[in-house]
């Protein structure tokens, strides 16, 4: 088949060598090729195929003709690429990597609606805290709280988050409340090895930003787990609100310098640098977006909240 009618004809008859070449190629007869690049130097007014018994090759003209046309049909293949996969259905399987508890608590009915609105595909997910390589580890995508991607890669905004500061009724009944960030020194502070500003927490006020060296009785490069031993009145945490927000709706752990703003993240879907995004990715990051219209740990009826009340309310960046 020849999409591109007799230009195509001419580059596959010049980079083949042959009429009966190009013929085979495109599913054409060899008399309807010849008769085709006839009719184009005809319409030229200039001969572009020296002809001989043994095989064709092109005059001066026709090389330069076919230099500058052939990067044009190959723009129209792209293009008639892209549109296909705009049509196209999401099918075979998306390769997902996210963080264990944030995918614990909030992937499974993003991932269900999905494959129940897709049936022709299927997720083979990856949760874990290690920063997998996508391109060498072969997935589609990944869930990530980033501040700079990797340059072979791209990232699209999911949903923002901020950090809470927060320690339980006993532990503050026992120890005081602190008024400050650098009270913070002499707390039970829970520390999560994981953080990238360790080995301390940084807040930031005014203009001002002032980091603070903490430690105490827990190390834990899992969030989830030091807002438990927060809970427990073990000490003081600092994780973000996507970990802590059902132990803040039901008490048993309260915010803390809240006159101090926390920090702020963003959740991205990030994926390889590809010149066209698969139908599958494209598909499931809009999914996701409609699904998280509103952060599910903020949403009335959270499943990781305990209960229906309203979740405290965060302010997130664009």
């Amino acid at each position: 088949m020849n999409p591109h009618g007799d230009l195509g004809i001419l580059v596959a008859v010049v980079d083949l060598g042959s009429f009966t070449a190009a013929a085979a190629s495109l599913s054409l007869s060899t008399s309807y090729v010849s008769r085709r690049v006839k009719a184009l130097e005809d319409a030229l007014g200039v001969r572009l195929l020296e002809r001989t018994t043994r095989r064709v090759r092109p005059t001066a003209v026709g090389q330069a003709y076919r230099d500058q046309v052939a990067p044009l049909l190959e723009g129209l293949d792209e293009a008639a690429r892209a549109a296909a996969l705009l049509r196209a259905e999401p099918r075979g399987t998306l390769r997902l990597a996210a963080p264990t508890t944030f995918a614990r608590r909030y992937m499974a009915e993003p991932i269900a609606s999905f494959c129940a609105k897709w049936p022709e595909l299927k997720v083979d997910a990856s949760y874990s805290d290690r920063v997998v390589d996508l391109v060498a580890d072969d997935f589609d995508l990944a869930i990530r709280g980033v501040q700079k991607v990797e340059e072979n890669l791209v990232a699209r905004r999911l949903l923002g988050f901020a950090g809470v500061l927060a320690a339980s009724p006993d532990y503050l009944a026992r120890w005081g409340r602190p008024e400050h960030p650098s009270d913070l020194e002499s707390h039970a502070c829970l520390v999560n090895t994981g953080l990238r500003t360790m080995p301390g927490w940084v807040f930031a006020r005014d203009g001002e930003t002032l980091r603070v060296d903490v430690d105490g009785p827990l190390c834990c490069d899992d969030g989830d787990a030091l807002v438990a031993a927060a809970a427990a009145g073990m000490g003081i945490c600092f994780e973000p609100d996507f970990l802590s927000a059902s132990a803040l709706r039901s008490g048993k752990i309260v915010p803390l310098l809240t006159d101090w703003p926390p920090y702020l993240g963003t959740l991205f879907a990030v994926y390889p640098n590809r010149r066209y995004l698969p139908v599958k990715v494209r598909f499931f990051i809009d999914h996701l977006l409609a699904c998280w219209g509103q952060a599910p740990w903020e949403a009335p009826g959270d499943p990781a909240a305990g209960d229906p009340g309203a979740a405290p309310r965060r302010h997130h960046p664009a």
